[in-house]
């Protein structure tokens, strides 16, 4: 998990330096012939290498959904027409083979059409949905197969036709050290699953991304709150010592209730930032026999996650002011039921207005509590815009 979150972090970082610095895609006819057909980032075949009439080596890729026709009409050596949307000039072809090596297929030139049969064919990929970074839940599945990429696991194969796929090709990952028939758990988003699909494995029939999940069984301890009073995870006691987990907040009120049973078996990532104090993320919480998934991956560090708002203005005396353990201010209780976050910057803009007694107007954002939510305290939850006090205005915006 900690080398996936690393490549996640460079790639989205690549992606953006590179869309800034790329020339315009350019449409453009290839003829010459096929190199390899091998598999992409979806474990399917839909990575073609071609070399052209003029001598220069392409590595493109095709929409996996299109492996069937792409595999029965073309085969090494095969004369091949297609169109293709290019990003690099033809002298940078062929220099550019560390993308096939590490996985970062993102680079690669996509194949918009392809002649078959002397009829142009729609072969292009369909560009996956970002908005939203779901998954599913599996848990203590019997590993039947390996599918290995030199001495490395890149895909686990189950029973039902279902594999886990670590496309990355990186030296280590959270496949190393699984064997055949060892149980895993794993949380993993699909892949396009169609049946024109094809795999370099007999009798897969979908395929997941990875991210491992461990399983912890004990006594559930406590729920945890943030500084602003929202529960955004849980404490589990266990044999080998206290486990803390996080949890997006609308799971916190199914959380609680099934921590009343005590004994619980809960499934979680290990990814976790040296020196930060964000739980793992939970995926799982088994209480008897009810067993409640979590499917929202990537939320390390960030369980409070977005939410909706509505506009207010409140005022009122400061009755509090909360501190991190570090002594730095992370809010104002006003009036005993408004917590107001405040960052360092809006600290440091109040200065001597920030004491207990204080008059403060506040003009923001009130957040809409979710259902499922708890708070350890029943205060309004607002983010500042503007803050008025002794005939002085502070413009802010402290809203995530």
């Amino acid at each position: 998990m900690r080398n996936f979150k690393q490549l996640l972090v460079f790639l989205l970082a690549y992606q953006a330096l590179a869309a800034a610095s790329q020339p315009a895609l350019e449409e453009r006819e290839l003829n010459g012939v096929v190199d390899e057909i091998s598999i992409g980032p979806h474990l399917a075949y839909s990575m073609l290498t071609m070399k052209t009439t003029e001598g220069v080596t392409y590595d493109l890729q095709f929409g996996p959904e299109f492996g069937k026709i792409m595999m029965d009409a073309f085969r090494k050596g095969s004369p091949i027409t297609l169109r293709a949307q290019l990003r690099y000039p033809a002298s940078d072809q062929g220099k550019r083979r560390w993308p096939v090596e590490t996985g970062m297929f993102f680079l690669l030139e996509d194949i918009l059409e392809v002649v078959i049969d002397g009829t142009w064919v729609n072969v292009a990929r369909t560009k996956p949905d970002r908005r939203q970074w779901q998954g599913d839940v599996f848990l203590q599945r019997r590993v039947k197969e390996l599918y290995k990429v030199g001495s490395h696991t890149r895909a686990l194969i189950f029973d039902d036709g279902t594999a886990a796929y670590d496309g990355s090709r990186w030296k280590t990952s959270d496949m190393e050290g699984i064997k055949r028939g060892d149980m895993v758990s794993f949380i993993g988003s699909p892949y396009i699953i169609s049946s024109e699909c094809v795999y370099p494995i007999s009798g897969v029939n979908r395929v997941y991304s990875f991210q491992r999940l461990f399983k912890k069984e004990g006594r559930f301890k406590s729920l945890l709150f943030k500084q602003n009073f929202v529960c955004i995870g849980m404490s589990l006691e266990t044999s080998q010592g206290d486990v803390t987990a996080s949890f997006p907040t609308k799971y916190a009120r199914e959380i609680q209730e099934s921590g009343d049973a005590g004994q619980v078996t809960i499934y979680v990532s290990d990814y976790k930032i040296d020196g930060q104090l964000h739980p793992v993320e939970l995926h799982a919480l088994i209480s008897g026999s009810d067993t409640l998934e979590i499917k929202e991956m990537g939320f390390y560090g960030g369980a409070d996650g977005r939410h909706e708002y509505t506009p207010v203005t409140v005022q009122g005396k400061v009755t509090d002011i909360i501190n991190a353990g570090s002594g730095r201010v992370t809010g104002l209780i006003i009036d005993n039921k408004i917590y107001v976050d405040v960052d360092p910057t809006v600290a440091r803009q109040l200065g001597g207005l920030l004491k207990r007694g204080k008059q403060f107007e506040i003009t923001g954002d009130e957040r809409i509590k979710k259902d499922g939510e708890l708070y350890s305290k029943d205060y309004r939850i607002v983010a500042p815009r503007e803050i008025k006090a002794d005939d002085k205005v502070f413009l802010i915006n402290t809203r995530p």
